[in-house]
């Protein structure tokens, strides 16, 4: 009985949390609508960064929200700004819950944090691994243009050349390049599209030396020859960085997780001992400063041996 009263009173406070969460998000909607018309009446219209018209409700967020939501549609298409918000609040909902009931308030607290940014953490993985590949794939995809070019064909040709020889994602980001000149886009216009949708640095560097070479007329074969060598060395530093900073990321990850793994095998040598450490509130507040901790550690331990090439 005490048990329900609990889950019916955490529930509760928890509803009424939300609630008042959503009337001060509803606030703030409102005014960034009011200054949307304001900008709309001067003639300012909202785009995303690619030029495209913004989904229905997306010109309410602020510019890192944006951001945000552009790159988890990226990794979940299917996925509106509705869903979106929906899957947030659920997955914070659902972890203030069961963090709360299991230890308490600021637990719970924690919990609904991490529900609210686990979605926008996933997707810049899945992004993150997606770019390593078409970045992998570029290479291969400039050096068919180049050829291409070579035995005569027009850079569109060369460009449908290498959408059919080359796999995902390569072949689909250019393949929308060829759509929009199809739909009568300029190459270079679609060209800067294509390197405001896909965030790569090699792709960016491709991109402004195409068009430099087209408007000033020089070989745009052996240009393209010469940034592939370019993002083939960089790809190759890259790597060796990323194996020479490999044992540091390891010890990150051992180190961090030593705690967690102490205080399982303890609770299961001994968990009368180890029993105030998760029922009392002391014990519950060093718990949380410890998560804390960790959690700066592996940031620090990240921003270390992560490079910037």
């Amino acid at each position: 009985m005490l048990i329900l009263i609990k889950i019916g009173a955490i529930t509760a406070f928890a509803l009424l949390f939300f609630f008042s969460v959503l009337y001060i998000n509803n606030l703030i909607i409102k005014k960034r609508r009011k200054q949307a018309e304001k900008k709309k009446k001067a003639g300012i219209s909202e785009e995303d960064e690619i030029g495209e018209k913004l989904e229905p409700g997306v010109e309410k967020l602020s510019k890192k929200a944006r951001k945000r939501y552009l790159s988890f549609k990226e990794a979940f298409p299917k996925y509106n700004i509705k869903k979106y918000r929906l899957l947030k609040f659920a997955l914070g909902f659902c972890l203030f819950v069961l963090l709360t009931f299991i230890f308490n308030f600021v637990f719970g607290i924690v919990g609904l944090f991490f529900g609210m940014i686990l979605p926008d953490t996933v997707a810049g993985y899945i992004n993150k691994k997606r770019i390593n590949r078409f970045e992998l794939q570029l290479v291969d995809g400039l050096t068919l243009v180049s050829n291409a070019l070579k035995s005569g064909a027009s850079f569109t040709q060369a460009v449908e050349v290498m959408v059919k020889e080359t796999k995902p994602p390569l072949a689909v980001m250019f393949s929308r390049l060829l759509k929009e000149t199809y739909l009568g886009a300029s190459v270079e216009a679609a060209l800067n599209n294509l390197s405001k949708r896909e965030r790569s640095e090699e792709l960016k560097i491709a991109v402004v030396s195409i068009n430099i070479a087209r408007q000033t007329g020089g070989n745009l074969s052996e240009i393209l020859l010469h940034i592939a060598d370019t993002i083939r060395e960089r790809e190759r530093i890259k790597g060796k960085v990323d194996s020479l900073t490999a044992q540091g990321k390891l010890s990150g990850i051992i180190v961090g997780s030593l705690p967690v793994l102490l205080a399982v095998v303890l609770y299961f040598i001994d968990p009368i001992m180890m029993k105030p450490l998760f029922k009392t509130f002391t014990g519950q507040m060093i718990l949380l400063g410890v998560l804390l901790i960790e959690l700066a550690g592996f940031k620090w331990i990240n921003k270390i041996v992560n490079i910037d090439i």
